[in-house]
């Protein structure tokens, strides 16, 4: 299961919708990802929430620390668990836990 998997399964449960807004090169030669949360499925709907990922020089790390960046602020801010196994590992991985 892909990190975009299980943020697919945590929006869903919480009746959101999440489009990635790329991960355009930055100035600096850097890439960043950004994700917009919606209420809608329709694209053109006003978000939520927009977050960005920390900007890094490889596109698929800046990808996945966007979806990071928003699974933390779907459990923090939120407040909803998200209850897929594989996000757990990622928690106990992310937290020096075995």
């Amino acid at each position: 299961m892909t990190l975009q998997d299980i943020l697919c399964q945590a929006v869903e449960k919480l009746d959101y919708h999440w489009y990635e807004g790329g991960t355009p090169c930055t100035r600096e030669g850097m890439y960043q990802t950004s994700i917009a949360v919606r209420s809608t499925p329709s694209p053109t709907a006003e978000p939520i929430f927009t977050l960005y990922g920390k900007a890094l020089p490889c596109r698929c790390e800046a990808k996945d620390n966007a979806l990071y960046s928003c699974f933390d602020f779907i459990d923090q801010t939120l407040g909803y668990k998200i209850g897929n196994v594989n996000y757990v590992q990622y928690l106990l991985l992310a937290n020096n836990i075995r």
